[in-house]
């Protein structure tokens, strides 16, 4: 049975998994008008079945397969797993273990930085996958064959997709990568910590950041996961910077804005109080922190290049793109004296950060 619809369903698959067999992941979910992605199906393939668990199904229960991802010994494959990962965190309030993604694994056997699951399969697979019902709404029952088909295929060819690049990383840096799949089980990486919800704002060109837009940003997200609505759907980002120009600090200059106007009496007076709590901690002090501020000085400049030069010759020796081993933005941050970064630790250090340090004076 392809699609399973029943606890016992479930129990009985999940009791043919053996020790030392992999798992292939998927889900599929709705979330076009709610902050937390509604969960619609799993997919899942072992080495020789695939299914499909119709979580909408008032006779089933998910319990059996936290017992799964749990195991250390079975590795759950992914790929680009967070927002998978995002979803079976909030089922469980906790992550799987032995996590695969191939997404990181294709990044260290020469298929870019990102490379996405439809191309992995065109490129390893030599098959072309049929995206009419990528977008589909899961929620609606029944199924089709077309979605059952779509939905089977995200597991199946990852099933192949992983055999090959399990193997191909036994000589392209195995370690480096488990090394980077391993960081998948860090929640920083997974929720969103409503403090930094402020750089989930798309366009901040030619916005000063300070610690008004911050707060008004905290205030947003934690008002969209109480309402469970999508953050723009409960203040889209354009009004949230016109009220941060604007930072009204009275009711009625709230009114005069625009969209604002038309806010009941509490809810205008929890923005005007965000603001001017905000406004007493700045204290008049620029916190802009979304750019660092970097050095201007030429020795800054001139370390840059180097380091930029220096991240070319060891991409090039290493054979892994630059992007997987650092970022301008990272660079630029070790030329100002931030020290805790990723090119700092684990394999990156040794591959290129080590040799940056010694190259600007910091080591």
């Amino acid at each position: 049975m392809t699609i399973l619809n029943k606890t016992k369903e479930l129990e009985e698959f999940c009791s043919s998994i053996e020790q030392g067999d992999f798992l292939t992941v998927d889900t599929e979910f709705f979330r076009e008008t709610t902050y937390y992605p509604e969960l619609c199906l799993v997919q899942l393939a072992s080495k020789d079945r695939a299914v499909i668990i119709d979580v909408l199904s008032k006779d089933m229960k998910l319990d059996i397969l936290d017992n799964i991802l749990q195991d250390k010994n079975i590795p759950k494959v992914f790929h680009s797993a967070k927002q998978d990962l995002e979803i079976i965190y909030q089922l469980y309030n906790r992550l799987p273990k032995n996590i695969f993604d191939t997404q990181i694994a294709a990044s260290f056997c020469g298929f870019g930085d990102c490379a996405s699951y439809e191309s992995l399969v065109w490129e390893i697979l030599a098959t072309k996958i049929d995206k009419s019902y990528c977008v589909s709404d899961w929620s609606l029952r029944p199924l089709m064959e077309e979605q059952i088909a779509y939905a089977l295929g995200d597991v199946t060819y990852l099933r192949n997709i992983y055999l090959y690049l399990r193997e191909e990383l036994k000589n392209n840096n195995y370690a480096w990568a488990m090394e980077d799949m391993h960081g998948l089980t860090n929640l920083s990486n997974i929720i969103i910590d409503p403090e930094i919800a402020w750089k989930k704002i798309k366009d901040l060109r030619g916005v000063k950041v300070n610690l008004v837009l911050k707060k008004l940003a905290l205030w947003r997200e934690l008002k969209a996961q109480e309402s469970n609505l999508p953050r723009n759907h409960y203040l889209h980002e354009k009004h949230l910077i016109k009220l941060f120009e604007v930072m009204p600090i009275t009711i009625k200059d709230l009114k005069r804005i625009n969209y604002f106007n038309e806010f009941d009496e509490e809810l205008s007076n929890e923005i005007i109080k965000v603001i001017e709590d905000a406004l007493t901690l700045q204290l008049e002090e620029d916190l802009q922190e979304n750019i660092p501020a970097y050095s201007n000085s030429y020795k800054t400049s001139k370390d840059i290049a180097s380091l930029k030069k220096l991240l070319a010759e060891k991409s090039e020796e290493y054979n892994i793109s630059t992007r997987l081993i650092s970022t301008s933005a990272e660079i630029k941050a070790l030329c100002s004296g931030d020290m805790d970064l990723k090119i700092l630790k684990g394999w990156r250090k040794q591959v290129f950060g080590q040799d940056a340090l010694q190259k600007i004076g910091k080591a």
